[in-house]
């Protein structure tokens, strides 16, 4: 699952994202969680987005601080029965760390991922991604902060040269044949 995350948000912030599994904090709240993560930031991390389990049971879903450009994720507030719903929650709260880390405003777009929310149920129905504008602006700061910006060509475009070096059979509309 945070390697599906990883790929996702490092494909939409058109930067490269990171994953790590490391040691458990000690600390029980999401603060506290956010001080601990701040101690792997350096020159080369720019930013640590953290997926937490405070022990306060905090109702909290995300902790963020632009000075610091830290942010934590309370995963035991967001959990789900369902994985599919469990993971989006997860992917939502990593890209809204990113923006908010970075200073931008919740978005107005219904659909943007950093529009405010009232409950999980809410959550569960926002985008999972930004809006042109917001997007725009994340890349911008991302610049500013020394990220590297990758570029890539949109998903459809991608989909359509990769299916090019496929076998006639495999090729999209194409039907199986025996």
């Amino acid at each position: 699952m945070l390697e599906s995350i990883r790929a996702f948000a490092e494909d939409e912030l058109s930067v490269p994202v990171r994953a790590a599994t490391v040691g458990s904090s000690p600390a029980a709240t999401l603060p506290d969680i956010m001080a601990w993560a701040k101690t792997y930031r350096s020159e080369a991390v720019v930013g640590v987005i953290v997926m937490g389990n405070p022990t306060n049971q905090s109702p909290a879903h995300l902790f963020f601080d632009t000075n610091t450009l830290v942010a934590a994720i309370n995963v035991p507030a967001l959990r789900h029965d369902a994985p599919d719903v469990f993971s989006k929650r997860l992917l939502r709260q990593t890209m809204r760390a990113a923006a908010f880390m970075f200073g931008l405003a919740p978005c107005p777009d219904p659909f943007c991922v950093t529009r405010p929310y009232t409950g999980l149920e809410d959550l569960d129905r926002m985008g999972l991604n930004f809006s042109p504008p917001w997007k725009d602006e994340f890349v911008e700061r991302a610049r500013q902060h020394g990220l590297e910006i990758i570029r890539r060509l949109p998903p459809a475009v991608r989909m359509k040269r990769e299916s090019r070096n496929l076998p006639a059979s495999q090729q999209p509309g194409s039907e199986a044949r025996p």
